[in-house]
């Protein structure tokens, strides 16, 4: 991240403030420390101020899962995951090439979420014959925790239309829970020059 953070300052002078404003929608798929997706709004105006309010849905396979626990479900059999949703508002600063083809946002702000996690697995017997295998299964809690915490997403955007561009980020989710990072990408549909 400090890399791209570093390329977008010395091209800084190359670029420019948002000659109009701009409003798009974000479709985001992302991947890292968890898989991601998100939809946001955002807003830039000539003054080269961005504000976005990001939904997100984070998951990955949790940790403390028994190493003997296999897969469950029938139709798309999986293991225990912890799944992060957060609501974030980010404010940054926008900057465009001369051609209007290119466009970097330092976007930062704050979220709100919550995560579930499984805990207490216990393994237990189903006392039935079973087809598929054997009859002992894992049962688990599930701990949901609320939290606050400080979202930083670095974007830079490729126009391919007026109405339709292409967005490569950086986003990184800090709170007292957990820290997930990832690259991200995303379709942006909206009026973007």
């Amino acid at each position: 991240m400090l890399l791209f953070i570093s390329i977008s300052l010395s091209i800084n002078a190359q670029l420019q403030k948002p000659s109009t404003h701009s409003y798009s929608i974000k479709f985001t798929y992302g991947t890292g420390t968890h898989h991601m997706l998100g939809a946001s709004l955002h807003h830039i105006n000539k003054k080269g101020y961005s504000i976005s309010g990001q939904a997100f849905y984070e998951s990955r396979l949790a940790k403390n899962v028994p190493a003997d626990i296999k897969p469950q479900g029938f139709i798309f059999p999986s293991l225990p995951k912890i799944s992060i949703t957060t609501g974030a508002i980010l404010i940054g600063k926008a900057y465009e090439d001369v051609s209007k083809l290119i466009r970097f946002d330092m976007g930062a702000g704050i979220n709100l979420g919550h995560i579930e996690r499984p805990v207490n697995f216990e393994k237990k017997y189903s006392g039935q014959f079973s087809l598929l295998g054997s009859d002992e299964y894992y049962a688990n809690d599930i701990e949901r925790i609320w939290f606050a915490g400080l979202i930083v997403n670095p974007t830079v955007d490729f126009t391919i239309t007026s109405l339709v561009g292409l967005s490569f980020g950086v986003r990184t989710n800090i709170n007292h829970q957990d820290i997930t990072a990832g690259f991200e990408v995303g379709l942006l549909l909206g009026d973007l020059r």
